[in-house]
């Protein structure tokens, strides 16, 4: 694997209040050694929740300093996980994910991201060019920008099969996010399954057409996966590094306040207007994994043969690590109401 290319927050000072469930124990003090913990980073936007935490201190009042690392391909993501290099990545599910669990990787769901709710605004969408119509799409669409495999080519798939349409029956190419709207514009391609905020950029001269939460509701985007340090040798740094997750989706929950906007304005470095008319992706405030979905997925990843051996839901899930939060995040409202 190529070196990565690592950012390091440097934090001072900490004061945590966590705990596994079932747990008392007293805050640790202020001046008690840091925490520290290595992190995949991102700047798109389905990091809200993480990139607020950062900014607005969550992670060093629980105790811990953050080393992010970028990782821009998943694959080299989920090595470094697997390998220990890294102890969390926060990413979106993918057939390689479920493969290494399946065979006895050391690493765990333990978090739910983002996921598309049924009556939410459209995160996720199959994006006409200017040539095409809902009323002509079936009958012109050919050539189409979607990822190979992963959650955008399932959803995808699901929401053309409404059209009696199969994607593996289309020309489809993966292009780099920035020419996406150059491409649709110009006719290169006739359609992209695109997320935010691409979707509102393609928007201004392309037609959305088909949303992936009309078919998938309740999908799970993403999700929060530990490897083997949080997950069996320091389980309390795993606790604290979600207490302060889940406090950052409470900030981020609060939706486009002037602070969100420029706080995430700085962390994306995003067109400010894009970032005001975009749908945000969803959390839920409790962290929790729409499991049913992801078996779901897994299974027409099994389908697809994007892999060949299934996971269990309880060696791909560990919901233990979002109960001990429940519990430190009442801690520390009880003592800060």
């Amino acid at each position: 694997m190529k070196p990565a290319t690592r950012i390091r927050v440097g934090i001072l000072a900490s004061l945590a209040l966590t705990g596994l469930a079932g747990c008392s124990r007293s805050a640790p003090e202020s001046r008690a050694p840091l925490r520290k913990l290595r992190v995949t980073s991102s700047s798109h936007l389905s990091w809200g929740p993480l990139l607020l935490a950062n900014e607005a201190g969550y992670f060093r009042q629980e105790g811990l300093e953050i080393e992010w690392v970028h990782l821009p391909r998943g694959q080299e993501a989920l090595v470094a996980l697997l390998s220990g290099d890294v102890d969390v990545v926060p990413a979106p599910l993918g057939p390689a994910l479920f493969s290494a669990i399946a065979r006895g990787g050391a690493a765990r769901m333990v978090a739910g991201m983002n996921y598309l709710p049924k009556d939410g605004c459209t995160y996720h969408a199959v994006v006409l060019g200017p040539g095409l119509t809902p009323a002509n799409a079936v009958r012109k669409l050919h050539r189409m920008d979607v990822s190979p495999e992963g959650g955008s080519r399932y959803l995808t798939s699901r929401m053309l099969a409404t059209q009696g349409m199969n994607v593996d029956s289309l020309d489809t190419v993966k292009l780099p996010t920035a020419v996406i709207v150059h491409s649709l514009e110009t006719g290169a391609i006739d359609a992209a399954a695109l997320t935010e905020p691409t979707v509102t950029r393609a928007s201004r001269s392309g037609t959305v057409w088909l949303k992936a939460q009309d078919v998938t509701p309740g999908f799970q985007w993403a999700a929060i996966s530990f490897g083997d340090r949080l997950l069996h040798k320091d389980r309390e740094t795993g606790v604290r590094f979600l207490t302060a997750f889940r406090r950052g989706i409470e900030l981020f929950n609060a939706g486009k306040t002037p602070q969100n906007l420029e706080l995430l304005r700085k962390a994306t470095d995003e067109d400010p207007a894009i970032l005001e008319r975009s749908c945000w992706p969803a959390f839920r405030a409790d962290a929790r994994i729409n499991l049913e979905s992801v078996l779901a997925y897994q299974q027409w990843a099994k389908d697809q043969h994007y892999l060949d051996q299934i996971a269990t839901a309880a060696e791909l899930w560990d919901s233990s690590f979002v109960v001990a939060s429940d519990t430190a995040l009442a801690h520390r409202r009880a003592l800060h109401p």
